[in-house]
């Protein structure tokens, strides 16, 4: 310990003696300042990586709730088509054979 405020007496005296006392404050605020604005953009860099992943998060569940969507509507889609078509062909079949095929087309949709 001794040694250590030995070692910080003469650099004291060295920069007040050499360099007066104001270069020697201002020199050290300057350090402080240049390592607070070095952490400062650090953080500020990591929350916006941070900021950037959770946005990918969200677009990439929004993509796939889309992308499910999509199948859904698909599907639904698929199942209306073959009804509409089953409901035709029942028209069809029941307005062929008939002497009124408007009248039992028509009935066959109901």
């Amino acid at each position: 310990m001794k040694l250590l405020g030995n070692l910080l007496d003469s650099a004291v005296s060295f920069g007040t003696g050499i360099l007066g006392r104001w270069k020697l404050y201002a020199a050290i605020a300057g350090a402080l300042v240049m390592t607070h604005g070095l952490a400062y953009c650090e953080g500020r860099s990591d929350g916006k990586r941070i900021e950037r992943a959770a946005q990918a998060k969200i677009e990439a569940s929004a993509a796939q709730k889309a992308r499910k969507a999509d199948a859904d509507a698909g599907k639904a889609v698929e199942e209306t088509r073959a009804t509409v078509e089953a409901g035709n062909q029942r028209a069809r079949d029941a307005a062929e054979g008939s002497d009124d095929p408007l009248k039992s087309g028509l009935e066959a949709l109901k």
